[in-house]
């Protein structure tokens, strides 16, 4: 099982490491820490990728969900049973990470993200 620590300044991450994928590999979000520059706003936030496949069932290649609460700068996820998603990249350097909005309103600023994807 390999890991893969990815950390970013805003919502699109394009910085990520180098890794090549096998035909019908997996990959999940094991954790996730978002840093917000203010506590006094709330949002429906969901991380998407360009390295899932997008099926059906997953047609916003979304990886996971959470809900920031005005209360805190901080949101933070350890996905207990992470779900896996099939990998379209052959190349991750190549893909990218985005935080948006899960219902289009405006996405609070962000200082800082770490995602934790798990192979």
């Amino acid at each position: 099982m390999s890991n893969f620590h990815i950390f970013g300044k805003s919502e699109k991450i394009t910085e990520l490491p180098f890794h090549i994928f096998e035909y019908n590999d997996t990959i999940a979000v094991k954790k996730l820490i978002i840093e917000w520059e203010s506590k006094n706003t709330e949002a429906c936030v969901m991380v998407t990728s360009t390295l899932i496949e997008k099926e059906s069932e997953n047609l916003r290649q979304q990886l996971c969900s959470l809900v920031k609460s005005p209360k805190s700068k901080i949101s933070e996820v350890e996905f207990t049973n992470p779900v896996y998603y099939r990998v379209q990249a052959t190349y991750m350097h190549y893909a990218a990470i985005t935080i948006e909005s899960m219902f289009g309103e405006p996405l609070p600023k962000i200082k800082n993200v770490f995602i934790q994807l798990i192979e």
